[in-house]
């Protein structure tokens, strides 16, 4: 099942997302670092850290490549194969400003654009490849919150795909694109599912939400050690003279030598 799942993500990747630094509720916000799962931006001089987590049973997270910010898989979804797809969490400013990659500000706007970027390499799907099924502009998750989008994909479009990817019987497949932001810091994810009936529901996205969650926190500084109280070094004190006792010396002073007085003669 591992096997196939990250058979499918090669297929996936998250949308591409651009701007250029934008003014968030509290300024100018500029990416300082990230990693799986987190990013730290620099917001005119307040330093905050975005980090995702996953709580469980259903959904997991993994690290994937430098690429992306990580992978998430629906490990609890009994599907034929479980869905899962690479997101990204970044700063504005990091983002590619490609135009063909833009992130949409709204889902009518992602909608009108059909066109979805998604696998690394990158892969385009657009045209007769797509067909919305359904939109939502009022996802969110932490902080961050935006729209959401359910595509399905054309199946005789996708049989190269399935076939590259090592897949039999993927079924009828759709795509849940979510795309969030709080004018810093933005999160996209491009997850692949399994259809039933050629119908699919946001029952994904609720689960989503309930389950991943994004903190936005200040980095804890480390204390300054409080200073020692200044201590003054003792003053010098030469040490006092000893005077020897009135008796003599406190100790036995061997007698000065001298020769016996009238020896004989030799």
């Amino acid at each position: 099942m591992v096997k196939r799942c990250l058979q499918v993500l090669i297929l996936l990747a998250a949308a591409g997302v651009a701007a250029l630094p934008v003014r968030a509720e509290g300024g100018l916000c500029r990416f300082v670092e990230a990693g799986h799962g987190y990013v730290t931006v620099d917001q005119e001089g307040s330093v905050w850290t975005y980090a995702l987590q996953v709580a469980g049973p259903l959904w997991t997270s993994a690290p994937y490549d430098y690429h992306s910010s990580g992978v998430l898989f629906c490990v609890g979804c009994r599907e034929r194969f479980q869905p899962g797809g690479l997101f990204h969490l970044g700063a504005t400013e990091e983002l590619a400003a490609d135009s063909e990659i833009k992130r949409p500000a709204t889902a009518w706007e992602r909608v009108a654009r059909r066109k979805e970027i998604f696998g690394y390499p990158m892969t385009v799907f657009d045209g007769a490849e797509i067909e919305v099924h359904a939109t939502r502009d009022d996802a969110q998750i932490g902080p961050l919150a935006g729209y959401a989008v359910l595509y399905r994909l054309n199946e005789f479009l996708l049989e190269e795909y399935w076939a590259f990817a090592g897949i039999d019987d993927a079924g009828q497949v759709g795509l849940l694109v979510v795309s969030l932001t709080d004018g810093c810091v933005d999160f996209e994810t491009t997850i692949m599912t399994p259809m039933h009936h050629g119908r699919i529901d946001w029952t994904l996205l609720a689960s989503l939400e309930q389950e991943v969650s994004i903190t936005k926190t200040a980095p804890v500084e480390a204390s300054e050690p409080e200073p020692e109280p200044a201590t003054k070094p003792p003053t010098f004190q030469p040490p006092e003279p000893i005077e020897p006792p009135i008796d003599g010396p406190p100790y036995d002073v061997p007698p000065v030598y001298a020769p016996p007085e009238n020896l004989p003669p030799m």
